[in-house]
């Protein structure tokens, strides 16, 4: 209750318009107002957590006052707070070449970028370095459901041959 006393204080005709442009007192709003209502509970009022479905979009919610750009995201029933990062690396077969898989781009996103929404990016970050490949081989979420498991390479992707769904348990693909 103290917080919602706090935010009202700053907010009275009497109260110096700086007060409600401290940094923690913008975040405690933000946070407080998608996180919190309140609540007449026994003829008191106090303050109750949001119920899921009245809680705004992640990529609008604060998760934390710790870290204002870190959102909510699942995936696959996993849930976590913060950034996603999509890692690359090369998948030649190591009893072959006797060479390790090396990690070759790296690209970090807020947590609610699908990975569809970041794969051309990805492929631009190839292109620049001129190390796009013949053959991406990828996690089913980053192909277009409606691509039916493949797509052809147009613009930074031109000089590949398409991006395949990798086979094998998830763990390998991990």
């Amino acid at each position: 209750m103290d917080g919602f006393w706090l935010l009202e204080a700053v907010r009275t005709a009497d109260a110096a318009a700086w007060l409600r442009e401290i940094p923690a007192v913008t975040v405690l709003r933000a946070v407080w107002l998608t996180q919190c209502h309140r609540a007449i509970t026994g003829g008191r009022l106090e303050v109750a957590w949001r119920e899921e479905k009245d809680l705004p979009p992640s990529r609008e919610r604060l998760c934390t006052p710790y870290d204002t750009d870190a959102r909510y995201g699942t995936k696959r029933g996993s849930g976590w707070e913060g950034c996603t990062i999509h890692l690359t690396e090369t998948c030649d077969d190591v009893t072959a070449t006797g060479m390790p898989h090396l990690v070759t781009n790296v690209v970090t996103t807020d947590v609610t970028v699908t990975d569809v929404e970041v794969l051309e990016r990805i492929h631009t970050g190839f292109d620049r370095r001129d190390l796009l490949p013949d053959e991406h081989i990828v996690d089913a979420g980053y192909v277009p459901a409606r691509s039916g498991g493949g797509v052809a390479g147009t613009g930074a992707q031109r000089a590949w041959r398409g991006v395949s769904v990798g086979c094998g348990s998830r763990a390998e693909r991990a």
